[in-house]
């Protein structure tokens, strides 16, 4: 037995989709027996769901867990991992996901990377920078964007930084 491997490019198939799509609606243009009718309306769905998918994949890649590390996220994911390993009544999954934020509690340490400051942005793009907890001032709940604001190491301590834009 002989097997054929073949790889095509996500833009072939997209290219193969769409004219798959747009041959199975030309074949459901007219009198068709209903035999012919259901199976090229079935091809055409098959097109749909392929395409789509296609489309989905591009999608998936975009999540923050595809990009760089950064420190923003770092906080993200310590702030996620702390509120689950509280849900949890201990257990393996729950001591592994204290650990991790542990670990993330290190990295941010070794970064240097805790926000000195926030910087908020309203719907109408003001601006204002506080110095402390977005959640203390009431900035998170009155409608407003905020953003941490880093110390830089290289820089000295007066410099600060948005690390991650």
């Amino acid at each position: 037995m002989t097997t054929i491997t073949m790889t095509f490019t996500k833009e072939q198939l997209v290219a193969s989709a769409h004219s798959r799509i747009e041959f199975a609606e030309m074949m459901l243009t007219g009198e068709l027996e209903p035999l012919k009718e259901r199976t090229w309306s079935i091809e055409l769905e098959l097109a749909r769901i392929a395409m789509a998918s296609l489309e989905a994949d591009s999608n998936i890649n975009n999540h923050p867990a595809h990009s760089p590390l950064t420190s923003r996220r770092l906080h993200q994911m310590r702030d996620i991992l702390s509120k689950a390993a509280a849900q949890r009544d201990g257990g393996d999954i729950g001591y592994a996901m204290s650990d991790a934020v542990k670990l993330i509690n290190e990295v941010i340490l070794a970064r240097n990377s805790e926000p000195v400051a926030w910087m908020h942005v309203n719907s109408v793009g003001e601006r204002a920078i506080s110095y402390g907890n977005p959640s203390n001032g009431g900035w998170d709940i009155s409608g407003w964007d905020s953003e941490p604001l880093y110390k830089s190491a290289l820089h000295g301590l007066l410099t600060i930084t948005n690390t991650d834009i």
